[in-house]
């Protein structure tokens, strides 16, 4: 009797789902689109539960299995679960044409419809290491690059813990026999593993192993639920998912043992007939063009071309025919029509060798009497026909001997011989007159000589190039051409219009200007044999009536002529040009042709051969440069060529035409080659002259600072011509001299050491200047010599530092030990202390100067309009100097350095180093030699020679006061002597008391002297005293 109570919960009863339909909306797919491929606009479907409650869905796209593989309306459903319950119901989905590009992200598997020998898949197995179901994709096959990273071998296999997901999701959506993996492996199927491999284009696939009695052989179907997909061994999805279900089943694979899926179809029907529906008997089925479209039993369609594996007929029998199409067990049905064979023609012959006759240029032909040909057929029967004209083709009367033309008959052919009799007749015409263009209208008109023999009514005719001509098969427009190109060509090119008639004149239009200008300047045209002139029944002018034309007998051309519209004429047409004579093989450059003896011969079409005189205008050519040259001649168009050689014009020498009129120069003051008159002219191997540019002449070998006959050449190129002029003394009065006789300084310490050489301007004055840098300026340093060495030399070894000018002196500037003046230099501040850095004579490094010698042509100059203090210390102030005309020493003076006073020039020496006893004589004696008492000494007429070590002669004037021993006042013979740096001469004069007038005699003068040498000392002086030279 004791209770407890329990508190339970109870629901109302769950609704069962009992159906669903489709409400509203549209869906579209692109073709072979997947899920994310398909358009949804507000589709709807109503889901229907027990007891009648409904409710509305709003249906997406992972709802919708489709097959979308063709464009159209496609039969599609939807796809609606609830727990454990699903429906689905029909809907229409629009497959629209693809437009999107394939990817991997859009591309999903489907099952390879069969593996047929000689189709995609030929090679795949169903029994390949375990039951493998090989895939294609919706981009087509070969196209499976997309799962390339699926792996085969244990890595492949997806039955471990990392893959228990995948291979959860691969099982729940396939089926075989209609079973899950796991229905079939708990009735002991075995199926252990599988997994996913890509094995190349082409060869991809689900393959599954089995550790029980399942085998290939007992399979029987294949089903892919809608949204399988692949995945990699890393468990990644691959692709997209199948958008529908896909159901196969096995069957054999013909001509193996293996066995192939191939689609579960349920009915297949014809959509398009074959190309061919009427057969004869015996005859093979032709399947081109025949199409037919599955209906598989998993909802998709497919329509496709009928392989001939698919065909299975028997045309043994006539009558109406069933041509039955297998597709994976569904058939269809194609009806064709089987004919009994008839008698067909095997072939046709001419009998008895009939043949056709025609004449050279005309239109008539005729058979031989009852020409037949002999009918044979298929059925071992002949007939006979009549053999007519209008049977044979392929023949012409355009040339004459025996041809083969062709007969026809109901398709069939042979041949028949033919023969084409010369022409007989004779023709009106003799060639085209060549005179000026009558007319304006296109080209202008020409016309044939003979035409006014013709009896016949002629016309004013557009397009008579249209109309038949003498020659059968031919239009006239076919006998004419223009360039080699016919006339009814370049009419269909557009580039003519017409050929025109009008009464005894022919001419032509062009609408293509270019063409038109061709033609009317020299194109070539030519009437080939069997042209005509043709006539009709009125005038057909502005709109040609060609096909009503009228070809006129014997108004025919027999032989290709030839002419052109040009320059205003109808003229004869050149075919070829030859060169008579030899030309001239040889030419130099700049040239001209030579055409002496020289003709062409020219060859018009249709006639002779003429000559004409060839012209230096006719020819093209170019001679400018040397080598293997081509000359073109043309004439009216033709063009012939020959090949000449064209050697350098090179120089072989040139020659004076007229020296220069001056001949003589002055001394270093006729600084410029004068070459007024100068003519030379240049000598080249093709035998010419001319005369050469004095300018591009090089000059050589002219000093106005050296004496003497100089040899002036002339440089052109490699050659070179000469003249003489000569250097002389002409104006004796002006000179340059040395001051080496007074007892002037020549050494200055205050600033520099340095020797001073004073210079004197005779017969010249000018503003004299100081500067330094004289070293730099032309005949200067080069034309000195210290020791014998050039003081260019000494400035570049360091020895020399500078030359300058003070005035009328030179300075030479010494600044190191290497050359000093003399011994006694020193200007160290203790002489015995040998660190003492002043300068002074150092044994083994000192040179000492001995002498200066100054060349002939040694220049001074003066600086004239630039401030003092610009110039002394500048060593660029040479720049403003400029040489004094006439300036210059004219013969060499050697000069030696004494003890720092002055300078001596060193008188000519002996062999022994003793003065020659030649180096100072007296040339003349006074004029007065006898004296009264107290009479002073007069020396005019006195003349003493000195000669110098340096090869210089002189006349020194001598002054009264330089005579020694000359005592006026004491009668009787006196020894006069006078001395020069330390060498005498002596002579005698005579004081006497004048004697009565008396009758004069002879008297006699003794000169002597005696040698002595002595080292003068000259002070620093200007001395502006003449020295004459012995000239």
């Amino acid at each position: 009797g004791q209770t407890v109570t329990q508190n339970i919960t109870v629901n109302d009863p769950a609704k069962i789902l009992t159906g669903i339909a489709y409400k509203s909306g549209s869906i579209s797919i692109e073709q072979n689109g997947t899920f994310g491929q398909m358009t949804l606009n507000d589709l709807k479907a109503t889901a229907t539960y027990e007891g009648g409650e409904t409710k509305e869905i709003a249906v997406t796209a992972d709802m919708i299995s489709v097959d979308p593989s063709e464009p159209g309306e496609r039969k599609g459903k939807i796809v609606y679960a609830e727990g454990n319950t699903a429906m689905t119901c029909d809907i229409t989905v629009t497959v629209t044409e693809r437009t999107s590009d394939y990817t991997a992200e859009n591309m999903y598997v489907i099952p390879q419809d069969g593996y047929y020998a000689g189709e995609n898949g030929a090679n795949l197995k169903l029994n390949d290491s375990g039951i493998s179901i090989w895939f294609t994709t919706n981009a087509g096959f070969g196209k499976e690059t997309a799962f390339q990273g699926l792996t085969g071998g244990t890595d492949g296999w997806y039955d471990g813990d990392a893959f228990k997901a995948v291979y959860g999701e691969i099982k729940s959506h396939v089926l075989l026999n209609g079973k899950t993996f796991d229905e079939l492996n708990a009735e002991g199927a075995g199926l252990a593993r599988l997994c996913m491999g890509w094995f190349g284009e082409g060869q991809y696939c689900l393959r599954v192993h089995t550790d029980g009695t399942f085998r290939y052989t007992d399979l029987k179907t294949v089903t892919l639920l809608r949204g399988f997909q692949m995945y990699n061994n890393a468990a990644k999805a691959i692709g997209a998912k199948t958008p529908c279900d896909y159901t196969f089943e096995v069957v054999d694979k013909p001509g193996t043992a293996d066995k192939m899926p191939v689609r579960k179809t349920e009915s297949i029907s014809i959509v398009s007939a074959p190309a061919k529906t009427v057969y004869t008997k015996g005859d093979k089925f032709e399947s081109s063009g025949m199409t037919v479209k599955a209906v598989y039993t998993d909802g998709g369609e497919k329509t496709f071309s009928v392989k001939d594996r698919m065909i299975s007929y028997d045309f043994s029998e006539a009558g109406t025919k069933d041509v039955t199409v297998t597709y994976n067990g569904a058939t269809a049905v194609q009806t064709v029509t089987v004919n009994e064979p008839v008698a067909t023609i095997t072939g046709i012959a001419v009998k008895d060798n009939a043949k056709l006759f025609l004449k050279q240029y005309s239109l008539t032909s005729e058979l031989t009497p009852d020409a037949k040909i002999v009918v044979s057929y298929s059925d071992d029967t002949t007939e006979e026909i009549a053999l007519t004209i209008d049977m044979i083709s392929r023949y012409t009367n355009e040339t004459t001997g025996d041809f083969k033309a062709t007969v026809t008959y109901k398709g069939n052919t042979c041949e028949i011989g033919y023969t084409v009799a010369a022409y007989s007749g004779k023709s009106y015409f003799k060639g085209v007159n060549y005179a000026p263009i009558y007319g304006t209208e296109g080209t202008g008109y020409a016309t044939l000589n003979g035409i006014d023999d013709i009896t016949e009514g002629l016309k004013a005719l557009w397009d008579v190039d249209k109309a038949q001509s003498l020659v059968i098969g031919k239009t006239n427009g076919d006998l004419v051409t223009i360039n080699g190109v016919t006339l009814t060509q370049l009419v269909k090119e557009g580039k003519m219009a017409r050929m025109l008639m009008y009464g005894k004149n022919f001419g032509f239009h062009s609408d293509d200007a270019a063409f038109m200008a061709s033609l009317k300047n020299g194109a070539e045209i030519c009437l080939l044999p069997g042209f005509a002139w043709v006539t009709n029944a009125s005038d057909a002018w502005g709109k040609g009536t060609p096909e009503t034309y009228v070809p006129i007998e014997n108004a025919v051309i027999t032989e290709p002529t030839y002419f052109c519209f040009k320059n205003g004429n109808v003229s004869k047409v050149i075919e070829s040009i030859a060169l008579n004579g030899t030309p001239k093989e040889t030419y130099h450059q700049g040239d001209v042709i030579d055409v002496n003896g020289l003709t062409l011969s020219v060859k018009y079409k249709g006639f002779a051969a003429e000559n004409v005189a060839l012209t230096a205008d006719m020819c093209d050519y170019d001679f400018t440069t040397a080598g293997e040259k081509t000359v073109s001649v043309t004439y009216d168009g033709k063009t012939l060529t020959f090949n000449v050689t064209v050697q350098d014009v090179y120089l072989t020498g040139i020659t004076i035409v007229s020296e220069p009129t001056k001949k003589t120069y002055d001394f270093a003051i006729d600084n410029e080659l004068d070459l007024t008159g100068f003519a030379v002219k240049a000598i080249y191997n093709n035998g010419t002259e001319e005369e050469i540019n004095i300018d591009s002449l090089t000059i050589r070998g002219f000093d106005s600072h050296a004496f003497g006959v100089q040899t002036i050449t002339a440089v052109y190129g490699e050659f070179n011509a000469t003249f003489d002029v000569e250097v002389k003394n002409v104006s004796d009065g002006k000179y340059l001299g040395i001051d080496y006789v007074s007892a002037a300084t020549s050494f200055e310490g205050s600033q520099h050491n340095s020797l001073v050489i004073s210079f004197t301007l005779n017969g010249m004055h000018e503003d004299l200047n100081s500067f330094w840098g004289a070293d730099k300026l032309d005949y200067v340093a080069d034309y000195m010599l210290i020791n014998g060495k050039k003081v260019s030399d000494l400035i570049k070894e360091g020895k020399v530092t500078r030359l300058a000018v003070w005035t009328s002196q030179l300075v030479i500037h010494l600044d190191t030990n290497s050359l000093v003046p003399a011994t006694w230099v020193d200007k160290r501040t203790d002489k015995n202390d040998p660190n003492d850095k002043g300068q002074h004579y150092v044994e083994g490094v000192s040179e000492v100067v001995k002498t200066v010698t100054f060349l002939p042509g040694f220049q001074w100059y003066t600086v004239n309009g630039v401030l003092a203090g610009d110039l002394w210390g500048n060593d660029n102030a040479y720049q403003y100097a400029t040489p004094i005309p006439g300036a210059v020493l004219k013969e060499t003076i050697t000069i030696r350095n004494e003890d720092g006073y002055g300078w001596t020039r060193p008188l000519k020496t002996d062999g022994n180093n003793n003065i020659a006893s030649d180096a100072l004589t007296i040339v003349s004696l006074p004029n007065k030699t006898v004296y009264a008492p107290g009479e002073r000494l007069e020396l005019a007429g006195l003349q003493i020679k000195a000669k110098y070590e340096d090869g210089g002669e002189e006349i020194i004037t001598v002054g009264a006061s330089e005579i020694d021993g000359f005592k006026k006042d004491v009668t009787g013979k006196q020894t006069l002597s006078y001395t020069y740096f330390g060498q005498t001469v002596t002579f005698d004069i005579t004081v006497e008391e004048p004697q009565p007038e008396k009758k004069k005699g002879c008297r006699g003068a003794i000169v002597s002297s005696a040698g002595v040498f002595a080292l003068g000392v000259a002070a620093l002086a200007f001395v502006f005293g003449k020295k004459e030279n012995e000239e």
